[in-house]
């Protein structure tokens, strides 16, 4: 974030406001509505994504916000690789009749062949890259395919943050994150987004805010704001430490193993290349099975076993093991890279490795 002393309002911090109502007069009228600390934070990640940002509660709030405000006449087409907690809500709505879902695999993404029958005003959504699987999506390619059908696009760029891809400059209609991650960057707070270009629909993604109460507290916006100043360089030390792994695990247990945005054998490098400015900080080891890949998470020491990822400190985790993930492989194990001295790191994975015996 580079801005001038001048153009600051209250020193290098924005005051948080914590306020629930405001007196007539004022510009605010209910903090269910609006927050100028939100509005601080939404001008930031607009500015880094070349659009207009809303600020959620959370990822899922963002993600709701979006599914949970379809009409029965549109349909949701969801890439089969999304996050599990976009499916389950996705699923959930199919299931008591608020959602014509239809999901589209892989293949059927690469190919376009999902749009078969889509109605303008459809909306397809998926995750380039995609979590845990880290599969890479032609975002201009996708989004041009779409148009021509009047499907609008939606990309979850959360593992890519604003710093190595900016969808809606890719062709994209709405991007969305999850705060909770690599922007804030610390583990403690949650948070989401919606970003657009078009004026309305920025409009009704903060009625919709407001409507369903998925608002983030002042203090909430302000850490995520505090994390957002440090995100292009915590970036730069995890992608760091995200590409030296890579080389060292490809040397040690060979390609077939390993899924990474930038994976120099992989069919998708060279679309990750045109969209994407590194291969970000996370990767995933895909071992014999539950039983090898347990052993190996519980070996690592400076990894910490636990959900979530884009924090500081680097996370390893086996991902079949939640509800939700019956679909991935049951012996990948995602790792997100944090900023600790990449030695550290290695000795690390390879103690566990030789600790199961590869």
């Amino acid at each position: 974030m580079t801005r001038t002393p001048k153009e600051y309002l209250h020193g290098p911090n924005p005051a948080i406001s914590l306020n629930a109502t405001y007196y007539k007069g004022q510009r605010s009228v209910y903090g269910r509505d609006t927050n100028p600390t939100w509005e601080y934070l939404e001008e930031e990640i607009g500015r880094l994504e070349n659009g207009l940002c809303s600020v959620f509660a959370s990822g899922m709030g963002a993600i709701a916000s979006m599914i949970g405000g379809m009409s029965k006449s549109q349909r949701l087409y969801l890439a089969r690789d999304s996050y599990n907690g976009t499916r389950r809500l996705s699923e959930f709505l199919g299931k008591i009749g608020r959602l014509d879902l239809a999901y589209a695999t892989p293949s059927e993404i690469r190919e376009k062949t999902f749009l078969k029958g889509a109605r303008p005003g459809d909306i397809f959504f998926f995750e380039s890259p995609s979590n845990p699987e880290l599969n890479v999506y032609d975002i201009s390619e996708i989004a041009s395919a779409c148009k021509e059908s009047g499907v609008l696009v939606a990309v979850d760029s959360t593992l890519a943050t604003p710093i190595l891809q900016q969808p809606l400059n890719l062709g994209a209609d709405i991007v969305i994150h999850s705060l909770t991650k690599a922007i804030s960057g610390h583990s403690d707070v949650l948070g989401g987004a919606v970003v657009v270009r078009d004026r309305d629909l920025d409009a009704d993604f903060k009625m919709r805010r407001s409507l369903f109460g998925a608002i983030a507290s002042a203090q909430d916006a302000f850490l995520i704001l505090r994390g957002l100043k440090t995100l292009e360089i915590r970036m730069e030390r995890a992608v760091a430490n995200a590409n030296s792994a890579f080389e060292v695990l490809y040397d040690r247990i060979g390609s077939e193993s390993l899924r990474y945005p930038y994976h120099r054998d992989s069919d998708e490098l060279a679309v990750a290349k045109t969209q994407m400015k590194s291969g970000g900080s996370v990767l995933s080891v895909i071992f014999e099975g539950s039983a090898q890949a347990d052993a190996f998470v519980d070996s690592l020491n400076i990894f910490h076993r636990a959900t979530s990822l884009g924090g500081v400190e680097s996370l390893a985790e086996r991902r079949a093991f939640h509800k939700g993930e019956e679909s991935t492989h049951p012996g990948l194990v995602r790792l997100s890279f944090g900023v600790e001295p990449w030695e550290e790191l290695k000795g690390d994975l390879l103690s566990a490795l030789e600790g199961i015996g590869l």
